[in-house]
């Protein structure tokens, strides 16, 4: 009897890996990036916390996601 359920709780285990994947998958599919644009923002010397910071140029990065044409929240 300790086989038959170690088999099955194995094969619970499996099934939940397959719908996390699929899962995965499916948000990939609906998510695809059309355009990246990065975008220079000057910081400027700032104290935080006792801590100098020095001014820099850091980089902002903006995504364009293209979605499915026949895209619906999962679940739905």
């Amino acid at each position: 009897m300790q086989a038959c359920s170690t088999g099955y709780d194995k094969g619970k285990s499996d099934a939940v890996k397959q719908q996390y994947w699929l899962y995965v998958s499916i948000q990939k599919q609906r998510n695809q990036v059309s355009s990246v644009r990065l975008y220079p923002v000057q910081l400027p010397a700032q104290r935080i916390d006792g801590v100098t910071f020095q001014p820099s140029t850091k980089l902002l990065r903006i995504e364009k996601l293209r979605r499915c044409h026949n895209w619906r929240p999962l679940g739905a």
